[in-house]
């Protein structure tokens, strides 16, 4: 959502903050609080709970031009792109499209965006806008893919649905044939291992056999699953969505490790703490994107705003019987 000089400095008027109000100074930290809420992004979300304010999505649709939406769309490299993505030769299509947006120059990216929107090419539409730095268009830099699919699901492992869809956004922007170096595959990057031992625990909800890692590659199974999975998580860790959020990322075995020497209770201080530097940024954009989708959706889920409510244990004993990702 920002680069790192922008985070780093909200997180400094953050925690700046907390100490104006703990030093007694509450009109002071409430003016300070209100402006950081004013940004989109994890600590201006929290400022805003801290103000008892909506988080400000600061949403703005990019308008392209028409004549340069057909004269881009009309290009061969388009045309091929699209019949190869719509016959699922996915790699074919990217070889189409690289090819496109190496002829086109950086103010025609949004305009690229919104044609990859308009074929329900999620992944590529995210990426062009990203890279032509426009990215207040939220309503497709956040797309709801699948959104009776993912209801479904989030509805029967009884998860936030925003939460799902912060989880996929984070894991592969909705890349649905993704293959990380270390094996995890598709929208949620599930691991074969992980799958099965999903796969075993809540056959019931999953519509197709599991055999494969290829099926990890198909969307409605890849979706199944990684909810599933997700559910699995909830429960594990007593409905602590960051806690679910952590391992989901480095596995129960870590978070319950960090657990068992954790001495603070206080969660969002306890985000800062996690000792794996992917793990603690990648809590903070779930928690953001979820933030984001808890508005796009209407489902007011977000658990930012629940945090207070939500401690962490200083020490838990569970049998955990998570597969590791």
């Amino acid at each position: 959502m920002k680069n790192k000089k922008s985070l780093d400095a909200d997180k400094w008027r953050y925690w700046r903050a907390i100490a104006v109000e703990r030093l007694g100074h509450k009109k002071a930290s409430i003016r300070l609080f209100e402006n950081l809420a004013k940004k989109r992004s994890y600590y201006g979300f929290l400022a805003s709970n801290e103000v008892k304010q909506p988080a400000q999505l600061n949403k703005l649709q990019q308008e392209v031009d028409s004549f340069l939406y057909s004269s881009l769309s009309q290009t061969d490299e388009a045309k091929r792109a699209y019949e190869f993505y719509h016959l699922d030769r996915l790699n074919l299509a990217r070889s189409e499209w690289n090819n496109l947006k190496s002829k086109t120059s950086h103010s025609q990216l949004v305009t690229l965006a919104q044609i990859a929107h308009d074929w329900g090419w999620n992944h590529q539409s995210i990426l062009a806008f990203a890279k032509s730095r426009n990215i207040d268009d939220i309503d497709k830099r956040f797309p709801r893919y699948k959104l009776s699919k993912y209801q479904l699901e989030s509805e029967q492992h009884e998860i936030p649905l925003s939460w799902a869809y912060a989880i996929t956004r984070q894991e592969s922007a909705f890349k649905v044939d993704a293959i990380s170096s270390a094996g995890a595959k598709g929208l949620m990057q599930l691991t074969h291992n992980t799958a099965k031992h999903v796969y075993r625990k809540s056959k019931k909800f999953i519509h197709h056999r599991y055999s494969n890692s290829r099926q990890l590659l198909d969307p409605d199974t890849n979706i199944e699953l990684g909810i599933a999975h997700l559910g699995e998580l909830l429960k594990t860790f007593n409905g602590h969505l960051i806690l679910a959020t952590a391992a989901y990322n480095a596995g129960s075995h870590r978070v319950e490790q960090w657990l068992r020497n954790n001495s603070v209770s206080d969660p969002i201080l306890w985000i800062e703490q996690i000792p794996y530097k992917e793990t603690r940024e990648y809590v903070k954009n779930v928690l953001t994107y979820q933030e984001i989708y808890s508005q796009l959706t209407e489902s007011d889920d977000s658990f930012l705003s629940k945090t207070p409510y939500f401690p962490i244990p200083t020490s838990m004993q569970t049998n955990l019987n998570v597969g590791s990702r």
